[in-house]
């Protein structure tokens, strides 16, 4: 079963998660707004520990802990990104994925399913494409 966290405590949570168990988490699904959290500006207290969180969840990544799935959705996202230099740092994550999540009928199906029950186009999205590969959390 997917466990969607939310934003502001995503990171921490997988972390407990995996410490939790002892073992690790499996396979995430992230969207941009965690690729982003490090490039922003860390002035404020919140920001500075969603990013220490965060970056942390990427360590696990880079260390091969915890395994990435990728989708057009972060593609698409990420295309519509104003700062090339941001855009083009988020897009080399991609080549960490262990797979990448296209736009089947069956991920579609599911994103309208889940808009009809109130979440927004792009965050159904994101839903359907972690359900359609199995990840752990999002």
């Amino acid at each position: 079963m997917l466990d969607i966290l939310p934003h502001h405590g995503m990171a921490l949570s997988l972390l407990d998660l995996s410490s939790e168990y002892g073992k690790p988490a499996g396979l995430l699904s992230l969207d941009l707004h965690c690729f982003n959290r490090p490039l922003n500006d860390q002035s404020q207290d919140r920001m500075a520990r969603e990013t220490a969180a965060i970056v942390s969840v990427l360590q696990r990544i880079i260390d091969g802990i915890d395994h990435l799935a990728w989708s057009a959705i972060v593609d698409f996202e990420n295309a519509q990104h104003s700062l090339v230099d941001r855009r083009t740092e988020i897009t080399r994550w991609a080549q960490r994925a262990v797979t990448n999540v296209g736009i089947s009928e069956r991920v579609s199906s599911r994103a309208q399913a889940l808009t009809e029950v109130g979440f927004g186009a792009l965050d159904a999205a994101h839903v359907a494409c972690a359900e359609a590969v199995a990840c752990v959390c999002l």
